[in-house]
């Protein structure tokens, strides 16, 4: 994962201004032969002057909670996403232009897809665009209320002005609290009406709601008399 954004490494994740923006690379290595991954961590040494680095043998309970205090309780999130299958050089100034405006906690992030999600079919699951190589996501993390409406804003708008690049498709997990405007994209038209006839068989009404919800194909959008 790449990103651009208020300092994870520096310490400086809520401060504002230019000289809180960063770029970081996160990477994970999955496999028995540990020196491949170090290898990987030698290939990235001397791209840039590195602020802060860090490389340790985890379990995958560490790694999901690596992010620390960034993600702890007490913090407010908001974020959008797009799933991406290219990334052209207009795609990367964008990014880079958009990454680097002052925003106290907010940023963009870039992940690495591919791999064992690919060599899954697309029709063999409900999980979709399996060719997508990186998945966009616009986000912004903070803790005064005060800056809610800001940072909900700033985020929509490097969003927008990035998701032109991708397909319109996004993961589920990255449709935050606009969940219910896009959940026809994480599945297409297809599997969303194939998941619509499911839900009305096995929950017309639509108890199991608290979600990035599939309606009963009957359109009931709430439990009734339970």
């Amino acid at each position: 994962m790449i990103g651009i954004g208020p300092g994870r490494g520096s310490g400086t994740l809520d401060s504002d201004g230019a000289s809180s923006r960063e770029v970081y690379i996160w990477y994970t290595y999955v496999g028995k032969d540990l020196d491949v991954g170090r290898r990987l961590g030698v290939s990235l040494e001397g791209i840039a002057p590195a602020v802060a680095e860090q490389v340790d043998v985890m379990s995958y309970p560490d790694v999901q909670a690596a992010t620390g205090d960034s993600s702890g309780p007490g913090r407010r999130h908001y974020w959008k996403g797009s799933l991406m299958w290219d990334l052209s050089a207009e795609f990367g100034d964008a990014f880079v232009e958009r990454g680097l405006l002052p925003g106290a906690g907010c940023g963009i992030e870039l992940f690495s897809l591919g791999g064992a999600i690919a060599r899954v079919g697309e029709d063999e699951t409900a999980y979709s665009s399996r060719g997508a190589t990186f998945d966009l996501l616009a986000a912004a993390t903070w803790t005064d209320p005060a800056h809610d409406t800001h940072n909900v804003a700033l985020t929509r708008e490097n969003w927008s002005a990035l998701t032109p690049f991708s397909r319109g498709s996004v993961y589920v997990n990255d449709l935050g609290a606009d969940s219910q405007e896009r959940v026809r994209d994480v599945y297409g038209s297809s599997k969303f009406a194939r998941l619509a006839a499911l839900k009305e068989r096995w929950d017309p009404e639509n108890v199991f709601r608290l979600n990035a919800n599939i309606a009963p194909r009957s359109g009931s959008t709430a439990a009734t008399g339970r």
